[in-house]
């Protein structure tokens, strides 16, 4: 319903997250790094400025971590 600004939280499944305001509408990208191989749960939240939230999970496995970690 158009009521921004949004606020956003994104828990990364492995102890970390991401908070941020968004005050338009559409897609954006945001990264995080894995240290460790398994498999963890991606959750988004998503909030308006009125209340109303909505939220989503994906999973994830990272087979290999990033060059030059251990």
């Amino acid at each position: 319903d158009n009521t921004g600004p949004w606020s956003y939280t994104i828990n990364w499944g492995d102890g970390s997250s991401t908070s941020g305001t968004r005050s338009s509408q559409g897609t954006f990208s945001v990264g995080h790094n894995y240290v460790l191989i398994g498999s963890y749960t991606i959750q988004v939240t998503v909030r308006d400025n009125l209340g109303a939230s909505g939220s989503d999970t994906k999973a994830l496995t990272v087979l290999a971590p990033l060059p030059g970690l251990p």
